[in-house]
């Protein structure tokens, strides 16, 4: 509880998730990032928050694209040796 409201995170991690390192976010709504951006002492306007939104979906989906690539056999580009 924060100031007297409660608060729930929307998209939380989840141990030994199947698919990626974090649990996915249900949606990212309006009042979600507003409630977040009061949280660090913002206040942004509905209006400023839209194109905010629309970023963080194009975000999640390019995550959830590059979570999809099967890269279990793939070597890394970089390797570190200890000499």
């Amino acid at each position: 509880m924060l100031h007297g409201r409660r608060y729930s995170a929307v998209g939380t991690c989840r141990a030994g998730a199947a698919a990626g390192i974090l649990g996915r976010m249900s949606t990212t709504d309006i009042e979600t990032l507003r409630q977040t951006a009061r949280l660090a002492a913002f206040d942004f306007s509905p209006s400023d928050l839209e194109p905010i939104r629309r970023a963080i979906e194009r975000a999640l989906t390019a995550l959830v694209r590059l979570e999809e690539m099967p890269l279990g056999s793939v070597e890394p580009v970089t390797q570190f040796r200890m000499v």
